[in-house]
C-alpha cells in the first residue's frame, strides 16, 4: 500500500484558503491556537480575531508569532468583512451559533473538524480506534481514569478535546503509530460544531447522563442540548458500540439515533431483557454483561474518589479494549484522581480540604456529599458563583446533611439563599475571597473534625474565569495556611 502524503493533502486542502480564526483562546494546547499552528504550516492566509487584548494572549500570541501568513486582530471588535471574505471560518467552542459573524461565512470549521478530516484520511492506511465520550457531568473523570487504565498497554493511547489538550497535537504521534487509540472527551458545543458533517465515527461512544447544564447558551431549551449531545452517536456504523444509561430520563431519545449496538450502564440490576452492559452488584463488586453472559469483577481497590458509574464505565472500556482485569486493579491502585473533581488538596489533624472547583450543576455536588458520607466526618461546603439556569432546589435535602455552608457572590446567590433558609443549615453569604473563607473555616471549626469542601454547584463567572481558575485560588488559599 502506498504511504501516504500528509504534506500533499493539507495543502490541498487549505493552502492559500482565507481563514479567520474567531477566538485564540488562553490554554496553550487548546482549540485556538491548535487550530491556527495547523493551518499557519499547511499555508492558509489566516486572520486571528479576539476581543481579548493583546496583553491578555500574549503568552500564547508568541508561540505562533514568526508564522509570516497570521495577522493578528486582538483587543479590537471582530470586523464583519474579514468574515465575508473568509473561505474558512474557525469557530471556538464557546462562540455561539446565533453569532451574525458566522451568519456570513461561507464554511465553519472547529479544531475537532480539521482534526477528524485528516483522520478519516489516516484510515485508508491506519487502523486506529477512537472512543468517544460526551455527558452533562462525569466525562472527564471517565477519560481521564480510562486513558490511565490504557496508557500502559502496548498500543500507544492519546486523551483529547475537551480535556484542554486538542486532537490536533495528536496528528504526528497517530502517523507515526499505526494501531493506536484515541479517547475524545467532547462537549455539546464541539458536539454541535460538527452536525451534518458525518465525520464523528467512534468505535465506542458513551454518553454519561444528560443533566440541565448550560441551558442559558441553549436558550433553555433542552431538546437543543440533547440534538447536540446526540451528535456523538449519529454516524456511529452498525458494527460500533453505543453505551448509553439505561436510568436516565432522556435514554429512550438517544435510543432513536442510534445505528450502532447498545449497551447499558447502571448503578443497581440491570435488567435480564438486555444483552449487554455494567452494573453494580453490591458496594464492591461490578458484573459486566456481554451477550447475556455476565463476568463478576470484584474490586480489591479500597477507593477511587468518583461517581461510582463512570468507574464502571471507565473500567469496562478497558476491558473491552483488551486490558486483562488484573492489570486493570493494579493501575486503579495507581490512579490519582483528575484535577479539581474531588481533589482532596491536603490533610491535617483535624480538617481534609477537598476541590472539587468542576461541580457546575446541582447533581454534581450532590454526588461530593454522598461521597463524603463514606468518612464519619462532618462537613463544610463552598457553594455558589453564577447562575446557568441549573434546578438547584434538588439540593435541599442533601443540604441537611452539611454542617456549614460558605455562599459565594454570584447570580446565583438569591435562589440559593432561599434553599439555605428552607434547609436549616447554618450559613454566611457575601462571601468573594476564598483565602478568607478558609480562615474563616479554621477558627470557626478549631478542634471540631470537620473537611471543607469547594463543591459550588453553579458556574465560576463574575469573581472568576472559569472553574479552573476557581480552583486555582482554593488550592492557594489551602497553601497559604501552610
Amino acid at each position: 500500500m502506498m504511504a501516504f502524503d500528509v504534506e500533499a493533502y493539507r495543502a490541498q486542502a487549505y493552502q492559500g484558503k482565507r481563514v479567520v480564526v474567531m477566538g485564540y483562546g488562553l490554554y496553550a494546547h487548546g482549540s485556538g491556537i491548535a487550530a491556527t499552528r495547523y493551518l499557519a504550516e499547511a499555508g492558509a492566509e489566516i486572520i486571528v480575531s479576539d476581543l481579548r487584548s493583546q496583553e491578555v494572549l500574549q503568552e500564547n500570541v508568541a508561540r505562533l508569532a514568526h508564522y509570516p501568513n497570521i495577522i493578528w486582530k486582538l483587543g479590537m471588535p471582530h470586523a464583519m468583512q474579514d468574515f465575508i471574505d473568509a473561505d474558512i471560518v474557525i469557530k471556538n467552542p464557546g462562540v455561539h451559533k446565533s453569532s451574525p459573524f458566522l451568519a456570513q461565512a461561507k464554511r465553519i470549521e472547529s479544531d475537532i473538524s480539521l482534526f477528524l478530516y485528516e483522520y478519516q484520511a489516516m484510515q485508508a492506511t491506519h487502523q486506529h480506534q477512537m472512543i468517544a465520550v460526551t455527558g452533562s457531568k462525569g466525562k472527564s473523570s471517565t477519560v481521564s481514569l480510562l486513558y490511565h487504565l490504557l496508557s500502559e498497554e502496548p498500543h500507544a493511547c492519546f486523551l483529547a478535546g475537551n480535556i484542554t489538550v486538542s486532537p490536533l497535537f495528536h496528528l504526528q504521534a497517530l502517523w507515526d503509530k499505526p494501531h493506536s487509540r484515541i479517547i475524545l472527551e467532547l462537549s455539546s458545543w464541539q458536539l454541535g460544531d460538527l452536525a451534518g458533517k458525518d465525520l464523528l465515527k467512534p468505535t465506542i461512544a458513551l454518553l454519561t447522563n444528560l443533566m440541565a447544564d448550560h441551558l442559558n447558551y441553549y436558550q433553555w431549551d433542552m431538546r437543543a442540548y440533547a440534538e447536540d449531545k446526540a451528535e456523538i452517536f449519529a454516524h456511529q456504523g452498525q458494527d460500533a458500540l453505543a453505551i448509553l444509561p439505561l436510568n436516565d430520563l432522556h435514554m429512550p431519545y438517544f435510543l432513536l439515533k442510534i445505528k450502532a449496538r447498545v449497551a447499558f450502564f447502571s448503578e443497581n440490576a440491570l435488567p435480564s431483557i438486555y444483552a449487554d452492559g455494567i452494573y453494580w452488584r453490591d458496594e464492591r463488586t461490578l458484573v459486566i454483561r456481554e451477550h447475556f453472559e455476565e463476568r463478576v469483577f470484584p474490586l480489591t481497590v479500597s477507593s477511587v474518589a468518583m461517581v461510582r458509574v463512570n468507574l464502571a464505565n471507565a473500567i469496562w472500556i478497558a476491558h473491552l479494549m483488551g486490558v486483562a482485569f488484573h492489570d486493570i486493579q493494579a493501575r486503579l491502585a495507581s490512579y490519582t484522581g483528575l484535577i479539581y473533581r474531588y481533589q482532596v488538596i491536603a490533610e491535617d489533624r483535624d480538617h481534609c480540604y477537598i476541590n472539587d472547583s468542576a461541580a457546575t450543576i446541582p447533581e454534581a455536588t450532590i454526588e461530593a456529599i454522598k461521597f463524603h458520607r463514606t468518612t464519619s466526618k462532618q462537613l463544610a461546603l463552598i457553594l455558589g458563583g453564577a447562575d446557568k439556569g441549573s434546578n438547584v432546589v434538588i439540593l435541599l435535602p442533601w443540604l441537611k446533611e452539611v454542617a456549614y455552608v460558605y455562599l459565594l457572590q454570584g447570580t446565583a446567590s438569591a435562589s440559593l439563599e432561599a434553599i439555605l433558609h428552607t434547609s436549616g443549615v447554618a450559613f454566611s453569604h457575601n462571601w468573594s475571597d476564598l483565602s478568607a473563607i478558609v480562615h474563616d473555616f479554621r477558627t470557626r471549626f478549631a478542634d471540631q473534625s470537620v473537611d471543607l469542601l469547594l463543591s459550588p454547584a453553579v458556574a465560576s463567572f463574575g469573581l472568576f474565569s472559569n472553574e479552573f481558575e476557581r480552583g486555582r485560588a482554593f488550592d492557594e488559599a489551602i497553601k497559604g495556611l501552610r
